[in-house]
């Protein structure tokens, strides 16, 4: 990571909130967001704009306009630019480790602050709650791409009472598991929370606001709903923007819901009721996610067994092995093949969707490979030995 700039005059007796404004690609709202943390009436903010790897991120530029419109009670700032793209998991704990605040808010940089007290009534709730309430959550208005169209409100009526009478494990097992509920930018958190309850889990790489509220609320940590208008929230992020379903972003994300599910299918303290609808959902992902990536990947395979169907099945062994020994497709096909085999034998849990219908079909490809190979006459069979050990020294 880059050294971040730090600019800190901090004389306010209020406790400080330290805003963290996400970037990464969408950096021409920025200022927009920037502005809307200026108008904040709270006297003790302390602001942290850290960007994700973007090529044309300007630290000066950033820099140069902060000082320009805040005032004075933007009591310290710090720009970070993180030398690669880690992904927003990743990228929150960055951001926390640059924080100092008694007091931690997410936003994203296409995202802006309903009005000028939204920060100043997310630390107010905390004197009309609990003692124990760690994190407020508020409320967070959809707006279209260009933030002026209104569409809805993302906290339903029944969420809000839903987290104010039942406990965060109840929420957690019960409907957490199955949507996520609690928007990201609209909660304040106290400290305490990342100390206690651990920090962003990087095993995703895009979704921390349900991975996150799971893995809080699954530790029982207390949640109040406090009925204010926090955030305009810009249509076209990521859960939003499919026009590149192949893409990698798109990957990371199908991958992190398949996890969530995932996970939840796991923990024996939800019961089988729950766990039969996030078996639906997790399925239904799942075959969204096959069609997408995995299924492409395989179609070179495809061809080749077409190809194979025509050729007498006394001269397939060898034909088929002399094929494999001969062509470069050999290492792209062997290490897929050979990876799935691993994966559904249980000796590869790192690799995605381990009990995902392609591991079986790649398993059953590999240990068919595997006979015909061995089946081919001896010379055949010392040459694919041969280009296995080339394959793999390179």
């Amino acid at each position: 990571m880059t050294e971040p700039d730090t600019n800190s005059l901090n004389n306010s007796p209020d406790l400080q909130v330290s805003i963290i404004v996400l970037s990464y690609k969408n950096l021409e709202y920025l200022n927009t967001c920037l502005d809307s943390v200026f108008a904040q009436t709270y006297s003790n903010i302390e602001l942290i704009v850290s960007n994700d790897g973007a090529d044309n991120f300007s630290k000066e530029t950033i820099q140069t306009y902060i000082n320009k419109h805040k005032k004075e009670n933007i009591t310290q700032f710090i720009i970070n630019k993180n030398p690669a793209n880690y992904g927003t998991v990743k990228h929150c704990n960055i951001a926390l480790d640059l924080c100092h605040g008694d007091y931690i808010m997410f936003i994203a940089c296409d995202d802006a602050y309903s009005n000028e007290n939204v920060i100043q009534d997310m630390v107010d709730g905390f004197t009309i709650v609990d003692s124990d309430v760690l994190s407020i959550i508020g409320q967070t208005a959809m707006y279209d791409k260009y933030l002026q169209l209104f569409e809805s409100k993302y906290v339903s009526k029944e969420t809000q009472r839903l987290i104010n009478t039942l406990s965060s494990v109840d929420l957690y097992r019960q409907y957490l598991v199955l949507d996520p509920l609690l928007p990201a930018a609209s909660i304040i958190y106290k400290r305490e929370v990342f100390e206690r309850y651990g920090r962003f889990d990087e095993r995703f790489h895009l979704i921390e606001d349900w991975s996150s509220s799971i893995q809080f609320t699954k530790q029982g940590m207390p949640i109040y709903y406090l009925d204010i208008l926090c955030v305009d929230h810009r249509d076209g992020g990521i859960s939003h923007n499919l026009q590149n379903p192949a893409s990698t972003t798109n990957e990371w994300y199908k991958s992190d819901i398949l996890l969530v599910y995932k996970d939840a299918l796991k923990d024996p303290e939800i019961s089988d009721e729950i766990k039969g609808r996030v078996r639906s959902l997790y399925q239904y992902h799942q075959y969204e996610y096959e069609v997408i990536f995995v299924i492409p990947q395989l179609k070179p395979l495809m061809r080749l067994i077409y190809q194979l169907a025509s050729i007498t099945k006394y001269r397939l062994p060898v034909v088929l092995a002399d094929y494999i020994a001969s062509i470069d497709f050999l290492r792209y096909f062997i290490l897929l093949s050979g990876l799935y085999l691993l994966n559904y034998a249980g000796l590869f849990r790192s690799l995605p969707h381990s009990d995902s219908y392609s591991s079986i079909l790649g398993a059953i490809i590999a240990c068919v490979l595997l006979v015909i190979v061995f089946s081919a006459s001896r010379g055949v069979y010392v040459r694919v030995i041969k280009r296995l050990v080339n394959v793999f020294k390179q």
